[in-house]
């Protein structure tokens, strides 16, 4: 973070159910989030069960967060200046995800706002591969 300009404005606890005004207000962004494989931040499994932040998140979906750090296809990345406002009034994303399989039930991946509200205009999903077989004679 620091090396985008940004800085954590959180002493303890780490901000994952306001992790989209604490991304905006340090005029960062994430780009590439595995929006298809888990959460965003400060969403729940269900409306009946309460939010406890990052810890609500399955085993299978910090693994899915880890891999996709790892691999870099998840990216901070700082909000450019022409663009700030926007992010801020919630007319541009503040997490995008990345383009999700072409089995995916939406056209595109999710986005979160500053607000909180989401979508689902973000990369298109993935065209699907039409494997050629060869059957032997």
């Amino acid at each position: 973070l620091a090396q985008l300009g940004g800085k954590c404005a959180w002493d303890r606890n780490f901000p994952w159910k306001g992790m989209s005004s604490a991304l905006a207000d340090a005029n960062l962004c994430i780009k590439g989030y595995p929006t298809h494989k888990c959460l965003l931040p400060g969403e729940a499994h269900n409306e009946n069960s309460k939010n406890k932040g990052i810890g609500a998140l399955t085993q299978k979906e910090i693994v899915a967060l880890v891999d996709a750090l790892k691999a870099g296809t998840m990216q901070v990345a700082r909000v450019d200046k022409t663009h700030r406002a926007a992010v801020m009034a919630s007319e541009r994303p503040v997490i995008t995800g990345i383009a999700p399989p072409a089995e995916w039930a939406h056209d595109g991946a999710r986005r979160l706002f500053v607000n909180g509200d989401t979508d689902y205009h973000g990369p298109a999903r993935l065209k699907p591969i039409n494997a050629a077989t060869k059957v032997k004679k």
